[in-house]
Order: C-alpha cells, then sequence, then structure tokens
C-alpha cells in the first residue's frame, strides 16, 4: 500500500507535479474544495503531469487551462488513491491545508490572544502603542519584550539619571536601551507615544528622554553662547570673561534658568563662521550659535530663558534655515523674532544659489510661520537661495539697530 511518503516523493520527482500541487493549494484554500481550472502555462515541462493524467500530446495542447476535475480522476486511478488528497497536497507544499477564511479566523483569533495578554502583562505598553505597532510585535513574536518594556516604563527615575546607568540597573546590560536595541527602540515609541508633541529629530528624542529624567549623553550633546549667565560659577565666570563658551548639557540640567547678562534680547546664530564674525564685532552681545540642525542642549537652553526675554533669529535663507526658523517660531510664537531673514535680505545679497532640487521647493511651502511667509514666497518664485555669509554686513547693521547701544 503506497504511503504519504511515497506520494510526496512522486509529486516532488518534477518541478510541473510540484507547480501542479501548489495549485490545488491554492484553489483549496479559495474554494474550500478542489475545483476550478488551472493554467498550462504554470506546469512545464508539462511532459511528467501529461504522464499522471494519461493524455496525449494532442489533447495536452488543445486548451490552455486544465480543469482541476479531470486530476481528481486521474489521482483516483492512482496507487495514492486510499490517501486523502488534502494530506497529500499538504505534505507536498509543505503548509497545511486551510481555507483563506479559517486561516484569517486562525489569526485574528490568536492576535486577539496577544493583545488580551499584552493588556494583562505590560498594560502601559499595549495603551500607548498604537494597533500597527503592536501588530509588528504580535508578527515577531515579542510579547516577552513587551514585558520588558512595561518593566522600564514603570520604573523610569525620578531624579536625571544617565541612560546606560539606568539600562544596567533595569536588565544588566548599559547598551539594552540604546535606540538601535529592541528594548531601547521600543522606549523610544513610548515616549514618542505620551509626548504633547510630535518627536521627528534626534534632537526631539533627546528632549523626550530628559522629560522623564533620563540622560543619553550629556557631555558630547552641548550649546555654544556668549554673555549668558545663570546661578552657576562656570557660567559666571565665562560671562565676565566674555567668553565664547561650549555649554555641556550636564552643565545644563541643574539650572533653573539662563538669562542674558544685560537686558532680555538674545541673538541665535545658525552658522558657526558668521557667529564668530558677530561675536568679535559684538563682544558684548548676548548670543547662542545653533550650529545647524537644534541641538537637544539649544532646546534645554532656551526653555531656561526668562519668559520675558525675547529671542532674535538668523539663518540661512534656504529650505533648511526657514524649517529651522519655523520650527523655533512655533516652539515660542510670542518671543521670537527673525533678523536678516526679510525680503529684502534675500534681494539685497551680493551672492546667492539656485534652488535647484525640487525637494526643497517642497519644504519651502511646507513653511507656515506668519513671519516668514513672504521670504518664502520670494524664495519659490525666484528659486534662489542666499546664506549668511553674503548678508554678514546686514546682519551687523540689524543687530545695531535692534539693541542699539548694548551691542558694543
Amino acid at each position: 500500500m503506497a504511503t504519504l511518503s511515497d506520494a510526496r516523493a512522486y509529486f516532488q520527482s518534477a518541478p510541473a507535479l510540484q507547480a501542479l500541487m501548489a495549485a490545488l493549494a491554492k484553489r483549496y484554500r479559495q474554494y474550500g474544495e478542489f475545483k476550478g481550472k488551472v493554467a498550462k502555462a504554470s506546469l512545464n515541462p508539462a511532459e511528467p503531469v501529461m504522464s499522471f493524467l494519461g493524455v496525449s500530446a494532442t489533447e495536452w495542447t488543445a486548451s490552455k487551462t486544465l480543469d482541476v476535475a479531470l486530476v481528481l480522476r486521474a489521482y483516483d486511478s492512482t496507487a495514492f488513491a486510499t490517501l486523502p488528497l488534502t494530506a497529500v497536497v499538504a505534505a507536498v507544499t509543505g503548509k497545511p491545508l486551510i481555507t483563506n477564511e479559517a486561516a484569517r479566523v486562525v489569526a485574528q483569533s490568536a492576535r486577539a490572544a496577544f493583545d488580551d495578554e499584552a493588556r494583562r502583562t505590560a498594560p502601559h505598553v499595549a495603551e500607548l502603542l498604537r494597533d500597527g505597532q503592536l501588530g509588528h510585535y504580535y508578527r515577531s513574536g515579542e510579547l516577552a519584550l513587551l514585558r520588558q518594556g512595561e518593566a522600564v516604563w514603570q520604573h523610569l527615575p525620578t531624579q536625571p539619571t544617565a541612560l546606560p546607568l539606568f539600562a544596567y540597573q533595569q536588565t544588566g546590560n548599559p547598551h539594552a536601551l540604546d535606540r538601535d536595541r529592541p528594548l531601547g527602540a521600543l522606549l523610544l515609541k513610548l515616549l514618542a507615544a505620551s509626548a504633547d508633541r510630535p518627536v521627528e529629530t534626534a534632537a526631539d528624542q533627546f528632549e523626550r528622554y530628559l522629560q522623564v529624567n533620563l540622560v543619553p549623553d550629556s557631555v558630547l550633546n552641548f550649546v555654544t553662547v556668549q554673555n549668558l549667565t545663570a546661578d552657576s560659577t562656570l557660567f559666571e565666570a565665562a560671562a565676565a570673561e566674555r567668553l565664547v563658551w561650549n555649554v555641556p548639557m550636564m552643565s545644563l540640567l541643574p539650572l533653573a534658568s539662563v538669562r542674558p547678562v544685560v537686558g532680555s534680547k538674545v541673538f541665535l546664530i545658525e552658522n558657526s563662521s558668521v557667529f564668530a564674525i558677530l561675536s568679535a564685532r559684538f563682544p558684548a552681545l548676548p548670543m547662542v550659535m545653533t550650529s545647524g540642525q537644534y541641538s537637544a542642549a539649544v532646546w534645554a537652553l532656551l526653555a531656561r530663558l526668562p519668559e520675558s526675554s525675547t529671542i532674535y533669529y538668523a539663518s540661512d535663507l534656504d529650505a533648511a534655515g526657514l524649517g529651522m526658523a519655523n520650527r523655533l517660531w512655533h516652539r515660542y510664537p510670542h518671543r521670537v523674532r527673525f533678523f536678516g531673514m526679510a525680503v529684502a535680505d534675500l534681494e539685497a545679497a551680493d551672492q546667492s544659489s539656485p534652488i535647484d532640487v525640487a525637494t526643497q521647493i517642497i519644504e519651502l511651502k511646507n513653511i507656515t510661520a506668519p513671519p516668514l511667509l513672504a521670504v518664502r514666497h520670494a524664495m519659490v518664485m525666484e528659486r534662489r537661495k542666499v546664506f549668511q555669509e553674503a548678508i554678514i554686513a546686514r546682519l551687523a547693521a540689524e543687530i545695531e539697530r535692534i539693541n542699539g547701544s548694548q551691542a558694543d
């Protein structure tokens, strides 16, 4: 008597026979039974199938499709007829033979069971994650990871703590909460989901860590300042000497506030070379260099400025510069002013560069801060950008106009 192993060996002996079994499996999953037709073009070379069916080449070429009923009749005349065809097809294809509808029901039941267990053993994690995110962990079978994330979430520190130290305390591995590790990536998802504003950039992530008393890197994350002071001997000494210095995050975290040495105005400059020139020209001016995209230290410093302070910002007149200005304005709409970023500055530049990348035009059209709309429109229409180096004299004149005698 033929066995299931014999049937599997026979139908796996030729590519066309394997393809026939795969086609039968597809029909069964679709209809719940073996019926329909199979394209003969998928059964090549066809000779083994013709031999199994007992048909001639002339009969085979008479149509482009093979009726499954003919396959069933041929199967019933073989030595394998005592074996259920469903078992043979499953053995040959290596996959359980259930209908698509049954598979959906099983999958839905399994997902529901996973979600229930996640809500029971990792309630905060399950509540914060979106359905699609939870589905990702279901598909990868990572319920244990969600439970780890729950433990981490419930034990977030009450005082600023270095992230590697906290990771070691919770898991025994100082790198377990690194952003490229599964548990670290889960923590980031939880932080983003519970934030009161979008977490889109590395600086946003850093800031979100700080909000839950986690400090990823408090030494290499810094901001460059001049003529700002605070209740700190370091700040007071630097301010007394009018030093330009890099303030690491670890020196900002203990401070309740940071303030300009004189007045209530603070000038933010994007470009390091322009900052150096303006710093030499205005040695008493309270200034901050953002050095391109805002670091978390920049945001931490700005958060510690007095509510009564006014922030004057200047950057390149390009998509990135206006994007940063736009973010700053939306964070502090009542305190931010721009200088060197008007249409007149764009027109007055002795040198400009073309905007030749379509994505930059799209980025410019995403600028929504009202004070930037006119220059945004001019840049889009003229398809050109201006770097700060081209308008240094105008920046200096604007500082003198804004700050008067305090600029010197």
